[in-house]
């Protein structure tokens, strides 16, 4: 019995030691992957890069850290709140009647702001809400559009940016911000007159 229990006592050390064994293993490769996959690469072309630092167009690591002089808090801030593309898109289609006309409007949008990530990402959360009210100037102002209007590729730029200044003014409406993002670009998915 004694010798029964000693082999399973054995046993169980024997497979712990292979799974830890395994475990370290690939926590060792993993290590060295991200060790050598994040390390800078060798310039490929010396007389290139001496030209381009020459020139002022490439500047080394050292040369960057002298221009800014960031404390580590800073730094970090600095890149996570970087400013970015964030966008809002209508999930419905428009479809609207057309001035003096018999045809219908469809068209597709979506809005976009540029701002640091924090804000930006809490802009276009704050956007849903208001989504019935924007529908609401946005197809109350493509009512007012003939079909000659929505032609030319100056007509959709006038179009977006007159959606654009509309939607920023319902937007701005009642803010205590004043330097909260608003809308930077209406960009039209699909537009169809039919």
């Amino acid at each position: 019995m004694a010798e029964a229990s000693s082999s399973s006592m054995a046993g169980k050390l024997g497979l712990t030691a292979l799974l830890g064994g395994i475990g370290l293993g690939v926590s060792g490769l993993f290590y060295a992957g991200f060790v050598h996959l994040s390390a800078p690469a060798a310039p490929q072309d010396a007389a290139l890069e001496e030209r381009l630092a020459a020139t002022g167009v490439l500047s080394s690591d050292d040369e960057l850290e002298e221009e800014i002089e960031f404390t580590e808090d800073e730094r970090e801030f600095a890149l996570f709140n970087t400013p970015k593309y964030s966008y809002y898109l209508f999930p419905i289609p428009f479809i609207s009647n057309l001035k003096e006309s018999r045809k219908l409007l469809t068209i597709e949008l979506a809005v976009s702001t540029l701002a640091p990530l924090t804000d930006a990402d809490s802009f276009i959360a704050s956007l849903y809400p208001f989504d019935p009210a924007m529908r609401d100037v946005i197809l109350a102002h493509l009512q007012t559009k003939r079909p000659e209007e929505l032609q030319s590729r100056a007509d959709r730029e006038q179009l977006k940016s007159e959606l654009k200044d509309k939607l920023n003014t319902l937007i701005s409406t009642g803010q205590q911000d004043p330097d909260a993002p608003l809308i930077d670009e209406v960009h039209i998915q699909k537009l169809v007159v039919g």
